[in-house]
């Protein structure tokens, strides 16, 4: 029997860490992975089943240029775990990040929620909660985080 796993990524390189960690703790053949993306409505031209439209290329170029790039992201992912053999379906859904995860794991009946997290200062916590924190405390089911290392929080300063 297999169980649905919600992978969820976003735009950072943590999501490489993300999909390393999936896939060292996931079994293809007890998995089957849905990669999530959840992205503000403000920066994408299309609802999780449209296409983009010409038009709105042409009329706003950098949010189809967003657009695009959250759809080479999951696309990617996607094919990582492919080769590793996973069932995967990805999805591209708009709305704020983690009320969008804890919804959709729960839709899709996940047993388990994989993502990264965040160190944010202690301004950057009161200003902007971290999703992560919001998803620990709204999700019905496990999660697993993977951090950065200190190491990367060191190289990037």
């Amino acid at each position: 029997m297999t169980t649905n796993v919600l992978i969820a990524i976003d735009g950072s390189d943590q999501r490489h860490a993300v999909i390393d960690l999936a896939g060292r703790y996931l079994s293809p053949s007890r998995h089957a992975l849905k990669v999530l993306l959840a992205v503000d409505p403000s920066f994408s031209l299309t609802s999780e089943n449209d296409h983009i439209a010409r038009a709105d290329e042409v009329e706003y170029p950098a949010a189809s240029e967003q657009q695009h790039a959250a759809n080479r992201l999951i696309q990617s992912a996607c094919d990582a775990f492919q080769a590793a053999g996973f069932q995967v379906q990805g999805a591209l859904v708009q709305g704020e990040p983690a009320d969008v995860i804890v919804n959709r794991a729960h839709a899709l009946a996940c047993d388990l929620i994989v993502m990264g997290h965040r160190h944010l200062s202690w301004f950057g916590k009161v200003v902007d909660p971290s999703v992560s924190a919001r998803v620990l405390d709204a999700a019905r089911c496990p999660v697993l985080i993977q951090t950065r290392s200190t190491a990367d929080a060191t190289a990037e300063k």
